[in-house]
Order: structure tokens, then C-alpha cells, then sequence
């Protein structure tokens, strides 16, 4: 094929163009040492510092199911000056340097990976595909093997590169990379919403008796991914406990125990709920996450007790005196309001979420959140008056509103009530006042003035 080269290469007689020489041991250990130090090594930490600073922007929720990966790609698709950077270093890597170096395979991983991160995963796919093809394990004629035939010693059940062992080996070069691009595909397939192609690959591995155990934990955190993905969160949550050992950091082992409480809670298995939300406050290095989980240890508790709910909501207020959660109380409060409304106590509810309101140590969308409660329970209640007050309060530029022009609409409407209602009320004074005798009247007016006098002074 006649592939046009980067202008930057136009004149230039690329290493991988050149005559093949003897592949010598000297040419092997220079080749494979300029490739990982000047190309794999840059390379990959510019792409690990694209996920370390989509995961520094990244906000949890720890009051909604968190999200699976604690990183956005819309942030990594923003730093895409970067990952091109990284593109164009693995190919340069490439083209530079002998083919059958042991660093190639490598570089077009990380190639693959710098389209995913940018979200073109038409790309990406292709990427892990030719990766699955170009470097597929070979008969002893130079062939490619062939699947499910069992010449050679072919493993007819076998789609993965056998890993060869030795601490040499495992100090001066990468693991076959063909293993890693299929997990890659896998991941790929998902965003693709292709959860068949994600199956029929999770399945073919799961299955590989040469598919190598350091990737046992990140073919177990694809399964939990594929049955998150779909809602199905009983499977996800099994796969996600054998995923836990490929959590890259203490943090992020205590967020996926985190949530592994809450997919655990939302199957109503309340035992392993509470276990692993007990987990997540040991390990957890982040207070907001420790709170939660407290919080949650408690909402989870489902002694049959007739007064679990009273044993639940005494035990938040007394988490709210104490100095260790002093900066917290909104967020208790607000919780303690959530279980009065979820047993129809409304009138408990409403003092609770005063309370919440009252204390802004965390974030004005918390803040917010026990505003549009106050004003939706009071809406219910009739207390139309109360509800507009408490609409007045929302900040409406707030990102986490859902729906902000329906809460302008509501406003508009609650505007319209009040001044009728205050037309009434003025109108059914004044003929209360004009029925009464005419010298009660005027005590009445005297009295009045008096009060106005009074208050204005």
C-alpha cells in the first residue's frame, strides 16, 4: 500500500523503511531502549496526566448512584492538544525505529487509547483490532494460528498471547499489549452501546485458559461495566467485588465500595450493603465519602424494630453535635429529612430542612436541593405563601437543577396566587372591620396606629 507520509517525514527514509538487517542482540537492546525511554515512557505520562486531571475536575455526587468511573471523558476529549501529542509520539515511536522491536505493540496501545479518551471510538476500535491482528501469536512456519484448528500446538479455544515469565523480561519491556487491547475493545464496544460484541469478547476470555492473571481483576471490572451500563446492577455488583484489586489507589478502592453499597442497596441486600459502606469509611482518605457513608450505614438499617426509623433519625442528630462533623450538618440534616419524608412525616420533614438550610460549610447545590424540597412540600401542603419564599431562595444558575424553567413557571404561578390571596385577605379585613360597631371600629383603628407607631420606632 502507498500510505502518504506526515509532511514532517516527507524526505526523510524512515527506520521501518529500511532493508531488514539481522535482528542482533546489540540492534534489540538499542532499538527497544530509544523506543520506551524517548517515545513509550513520554507518552504514556502525558496520557496519565490527562486522566489524573479529568479525575481532579470530576465532582462526586455521593447523594445519587455514583458513576462507574470517577473521571469524565468529555474532560479528556477537552485536553485533545495533548493526546494528540501522545498520537503523535506513539507513531513517531513507530516509524523510527525497527518494527520488531519489543515496544511496538505497546506504542499502538497507547495510540488506541489516546482516540478513546477522545471519544473516537470508531477509531479506537480499529486501533484494538489491527493491535488483535498484527501481533496475534504465529505457528512455527511464521503463519498466523489459526482459531480452532490445533496444529503446531495451537490452543483451539485460545484467542490471547501467552505471557512469557522471568524477572529479565518483566524489567526491560511491557506485556504483550494484544492481551490489554482487548480489554480496551471491550470498553470501546460499551461506549459503542455493541453490549454483543462486548459479550461475545467478555465471554471468549473468560473462558482462555492462556488469558493472563494480571488481567483477571480488569476483565472482572468489564463485566461490572457491561451490566452498569444496563441497569442491572445485582451482576454488576458481583463483578465489581472481583474488580475491587484493579482500583489503581486506596481512594478509588474505597468509591468503588462505595458504590458497590449502594448497587447492593438498590437490590435491597441490605447485610452487604452496610458491609461494604463499613469498608468504604475505613479506607476512604475523603471526608465528604466518609459522611455519606455513614450516612447511608444508617439508612440501610432495617432492624424489624417498630422504631429502626426514630433509632435512625436520633442517631443523625446526634452525628450533627458532634465537632467531627461540624461542617457536615447540612448534608445530615437534609438526610434526616429524606427518612421523615419517606415514612409521609412532612411536618418532621419541614423543620429538618430548615435546619439544612441553615448551615452552607459544603456547597450552595446542597443548599439548594433542601430549598426545592421546602418549596415542593409546602406547594403540597397549600402553604402557598411559605412554597414562594422558598423558591425565592434557589439560586437558579445552579447546575445541578434539573429543570430550572419549570421552577420559573411554578414561581410565576405561586406570584399570582399570593397576590390573589392577599387580595382576599385584605378584602375580608376590611369587611370584618366595617361589620363592627363604630366605636369598636375606632379602638380598633386606634390600636392599630398605635402598633404601626410602635414597630416603626
Amino acid at each position: 500500500m502507498d500510505i502518504k507520509k506526515p509532511k514532517e517525514f516527507e524526505n526523510r527514509v524512515l527506520r521501518s523503511e529500511k532493508p531488514q538487517k539481522k535482528f542482533t542482540a546489540p540492534r534489540r537492546f538499542i532499538q527497544n531502549t530509544v523506543t520506551h525511554y524517548n517515545y513509550h515512557f513520554n507518552a504514556s505520562r502525558k496520557l496519565t496526566d490527562v486522566i489524573n486531571r479529568a479525575k481532579e475536575q470530576f465532582r462526586d455526587d455521593y447523594s445519587q448512584l455514583l458513576p462507574f468511573y470517577n473521571y469524565s471523558l468529555d474532560v479528556t476529549m477537552a485536553d485533545s492538544m495533548e493526546l494528540d501529542s501522545v498520537s503523535f509520539k506513539a507513531q513517531t515511536g513507530i516509524v523510527l525505529h525497527d518494527l520488531r522491536n519489543d515496544w511496538a505493540d505497546n506504542m499502538y496501545l497507547l495510540w488506541g487509547q489516546s482516540y478513546y479518551l477522545q471519544q473516537k471510538f470508531d477509531s479506537a476500535s480499529l486501533m484494538f483490532q489491527f493491535i488483535n491482528y498484527a501481533f496475534a501469536p504465529r505457528e512455527d512456519d511464521d503463519y498466523y494460528s489459526t482459531i480452532g484448528s490445533a496444529r503446531d500446538g495451537n490452543k483451539a479455544t485460545s484467542i490471547s498471547t501467552k505471557e512469557k515469565k522471568g524477572l529479565l523480561r518483566k524489567a526491560l519491556t511491557e506485556p504483550p499489549s494484544r492481551n490489554d487491547a482487548f480489554i480496551w475493545q471491550i470498553r470501546t464496544f460499551l461506549q459503542r452501546d455493541l453490549y454483543a460484541e462486548a459479550a461475545s469478547l467478555i465471554l471468549a476470555l473468560q473462558n482462555d485458559s492462556l488469558f493472563p492473571s494480571r488481567l483477571h481483576d480488569d476483565l472482572e471490572q468489564m463485566q461490572a461495566y457491561y451490566f452498569y451500563r444496563q441497569n442491572n446492577w445485582d451482576s454488576a455488583a458481583v463483578h465489581l467485588e472481583g474488580a475491587l484489586g484493579s482500583a489503581e489507589n486506596k481512594q478509588e478502592r474505597a468509591r468503588w465500595e462505595f458504590l458497590l453499597g449502594q448497587l447492593y442497596e438498590r437490590t435491597g441486600k441490605f447485610e452487604q450493603s452496610a458491609s461494604y459502606y463499613e469498608n468504604a469509611i475505613g479506607r476512604t482518605t475523603d471526608p465528604i465519602l466518609e459522611v455519606y457513608a455513614r450516612l447511608a450505614l444508617v439508612r440501610v438499617n432495617r432492624d424489624e424494630k417498630e422504631n429502626t426509623v426514630d433509632n435512625n433519625i436520633a442517631t443523625l442528630l446526634k452525628m450533627a453535635k458532634r465537632d467531627k462533623y461540624v461542617d457536615y450538618r447540612d448534608i445530615i440534616y437534609y438526610m434526616a429529612a429524606q427518612m421523615e419524608i419517606e415514612r409521609g412525616n412532612w411536618e418532621a420533614a419541614i423543620p429538618l430542612l430548615e435546619k439544612s438550610t441553615k448551615y452552607i460549610a459544603n456547597n450552595s447545590s446542597q443548599r439548594n436541593k433542601a430549598f426545592l424540597q421546602l418549596a415542593e412540600l409546602s406547594f403540597r401542603q397549600r402553604q402557598y405563601r411559605q412554597s414562594l419564599n422558598y423558591y425565592d431562595s434557589l439560586q437558579l444558575d445552579d447546575p445541578e437543577l434539573l429543570d430550572p424553567e419549570s421552577i420559573t413557571t411554578r414561581k410565576t404561578v405561586l406570584g399570582d396566587i399570593v397576590f390573589n390571596l392577599d387580595v382576599l385577605h385584605r378584602q375580608d379585613s376590611l369587611q370584618q372591620l366595617a361589620a363592627l360597631p363604630e366605636d369598636d371600629r375606632r379602638d380598633y383603628v386606634k390600636n392599630y396606629c398605635v402598633a404601626c407607631a410602635v414597630r416603626k420606632d
